[in-house]
């Protein structure tokens, strides 16, 4: 089998190339009458886009976009949450919870029937922060989208 021999290019004929390409591109454009506009003449002007949203204001703003982001707002109960539920619960499935404080405690109660660590205390303040963070008027969580992997079937 003849095998034909890779054309090679010396790099010095590239890059005179290239430079020769960029020196007749820089000199069409400079013989190119001045505008005041910013944009070329060929290309239009893409309408101005929207302001981003402001930045939430109160404390009450904040944890509420926490919340729909899945996060916990701070507060002592986290650690209560971390030592008591965190160890059969992940926190994604207690912050997609939209539940009253009665259903809670309901919950909280049916837990420490299964074994869950909880003293009366702890569950009494673990429903008023679950309730008052992931009410149930709050909507559905929104999670962000991140591109898939390297490789990944569409």
């Amino acid at each position: 089998m003849n095998r034909v021999p890779p054309v090679r290019f010396p790099l010095v004929a590239v890059v005179v190339a290239l430079c020769g390409a960029v020196a007749v591109a820089s000199a069409a454009c400079s013989d190119a009458p001045s505008t005041t506009s910013t944009t070329a003449p060929h290309i239009a002007a893409l309408p101005p886009t929207a302001p981003p949203p402001p930045p939430p204001t109160t404390s009450n703003e904040v944890t509420r976009a926490m919340a729909l982001r899945g996060e916990f707002p701070p507060g002592p109960e986290l650690n209560v949450f971390a030592a008591k539920c965190a160890i059969c619960h992940s926190t994604q499935y207690i912050a997609q919870q939209r539940l009253t404080v009665g259903q809670w405690e309901k919950t909280i109660k049916k837990m420490k029937g299964w074994g869950a660590p909880i003293n009366d205390d702890e569950a009494t303040l673990l429903a008023r922060y679950f309730s008052v963070h992931f009410p149930v008027d709050l909507g559905a969580p929104q999670y962000a989208l991140v591109p898939p992997p390297p490789g990944a079937v569409p």
